[in-house]
């Protein structure tokens, strides 16, 4: 089981609105997802938001690439923009069976 975590940095009084497109996100058909899960930060860095979804496979994370992808139109992409900031990055982690 993959997991991919990808943390990006809200611009200041934007967090809960970040958080709630990534959740609005999820809550879409993602082809290979097998879960989904948007959090802002309590502790830690400040304005943190973050995203981890679990996949069974490598295949499955490129199928949700390539859906990801055909997802975000322009305009989607400036609401994200208009919400985040420089900052963030992405890991995928092997979870322990």
């Amino acid at each position: 089981m993959f997991v991919d975590r990808r943390t990006f940095v809200a611009k200041q009084g934007k967090q809960a609105a970040a958080v709630a497109m990534l959740k609005q996100l999820g809550e879409e058909e993602l082809p290979g997802v097998k879960a989904w899960r948007a959090y802002g930060i309590y502790t830690g860095p400040f304005r943190h938001v973050a995203v981890e979804a679990e996949f069974e496979s490598l295949a499955d994370i490129e199928r949700f690439n390539v859906a990801l992808g055909a997802k975000m139109t322009p305009e989607r992409w400036r609401e994200w923009f208009d919400l985040t900031g420089d900052g963030g990055g992405g890991e995928l982690w092997v979870r322990a069976e």
